[in-house]
């Protein structure tokens, strides 16, 4: 059932009061109101996603200039101002601040939309969705301020997972902010920052493991993100060129579309010129769409960078490999190799198996069998027997043996 639909049916109820008994039509009414309560909260989420308000959510939208930030935010008060009990434009606003690290004023958007989604019961039923959203956010913002009292109260008024950020996040932070002690909670929740690209945060937490690690596994995995997985730019990203490179990131891996992505990690690039993992997805989506002196050019800047970071060595050795330059593949492939040395007591074996397969492919084009078999083997020993890199070495091993 629509919304729309959902209005008509109530409307309908209302008309007919009149001629039929007190009874019945509180029974008709309290039918209408379920109806109302199963359908129409939802059609209310959806159209923040699809609607009228998918032009001013900061979720669906893609800027392309930082002027769209701005006129973004006036469009929102205005319309909070022609309609002062919806908590939508709120709750809109507090993700547009948030995205532009206007921590403070995305706490006060936050805190007003749940307000206003509380004022009645008929506001409960009908925004009701938007509360646990609000409570996350909230929760990430407190953290973010390092009031982290307040961000454990909020974590424990969600009611639901949060749409926007996964539970995994969630779930990492309240464990670190009720047993700060644990070492594996820090690494988990650098972890989950990584992924949304709070990198000054992501890079604190895994440093806390690191120094908080009482196993050795977990100390060594630590540090093997330190020196690899993060940026070696302390500095927080801006706004502009996070939200650049996670537009690129869905591009790139959501809905399938290189071309996209290098728009938006080049526009990720222009903001800040120092930030390596744009060069180094720029490179890995130009080797995608065949654009190879791309490829190499952006993934040697991502490695002039950070020497550290495995993936662009990769991009040139896969590059390499599509231009049938197989000794070449295999000197940026050995780099990478040499880099993820920790990676097998990190328990990261697959990425190791997955280079060594690389090597093993580039030594086999070249008929030198002897070593091909040898780089084969090593990545069937370290892949877990029912991973693609597992079966790929051993079709190889049984193929050139």
């Amino acid at each position: 059932m629509t919304m729309g639909s959902s209005k008509k049916l109530l409307w309908t109820l209302l008309i007919g009061i009149g001629s039929i008994s007190l009874v019945t039509t509180f029974v008709i009414f309290g039918f209408g109101i379920m109806l109302l309560s199963v359908t129409l909260p939802q059609d209310i989420y959806d159209s923040v996603h699809e609607g009228q308000w998918k032009p001013l959510n900061v979720h669906r939208m893609e800027f392309d200039d930082p002027d769209d930030f701005s006129r973004t935010e006036k469009t929102l008060q205005q319309r909070i101002s022609r309609s002062p009990d919806d908590p939508i434009p709120c709750y809109l606003l507090g993700a547009l601040y948030e995205t532009m690290d206007r921590n403070e004023d995305a706490i006060r958007a936050y805190k007003e939309a749940l307000r206003k989604t509380e004022a009645t019961g008929f506001h409960k039923v009908l925004y009701g969705h938007f509360s646990g959203d609000a409570h996350a956010e909230l929760a990430l913002l407190y953290y973010y301020t390092n009031n982290k009292e307040q961000a454990l109260a909020e974590l424990r008024e969600v009611d639901r997972i949060g749409y926007y950020q996964s539970q995994e996040l969630l779930t990492a932070l309240q464990n670190v902010l009720e047993e700060p002690q644990r070492g594996e909670f820090h690494f988990e929740l650098g972890v989950e920052l990584r992924r949304i690209l709070r990198l000054d945060r992501a890079r604190q937490e895994i440093a806390l493991a690191y120094d908080s690690a009482t196993d050795p596994a977990l100390k060594t995995k630590a540090g093997s993100w330190l020196r690899i997985k993060l940026p070696q730019q302390a500095k927080p990203l801006s706004p502009l060129t996070r939200y650049y490179t996670l537009a690129g990131a869905t591009h790139e891996t959501v809905y399938s579309n290189p071309a996209m992505a290098a728009m938006f990690y080049e526009k990720a690039i222009a903001e800040d010129p120092s930030f390596e993992w744009a060069y180094s997805q720029l490179g890995i989506v130009n080797h995608e769409m065949k654009r190879y002196d791309e490829a190499m050019a952006n993934a040697r800047k991502a490695a002039e960078l950070n020497p550290g970071y495995i993936s662009p060595w990769l991009t040139m050795g896969d590059v390499e490999i599509d231009r049938k330059n197989y000794a070449s593949a295999i000197a940026h492939y050995s780099r990478a190799l040499a880099l993820s040395h920790d990676a097998i007591a990190a328990n990261e074996s697959d990425l190791v198996a997955n280079i060594q397969n690389q090597i093993g492919y580039a030594y086999e084009q070249m008929g030198i069998n002897d070593k091909a078999v040898a780089h084969y083997e090593q990545a069937r020993s370290l892949a877990y027997e029912s991973s693609p890199d597992y079966e790929y070495a051993l079709d190889a091993l049984e193929r050139i043996q």
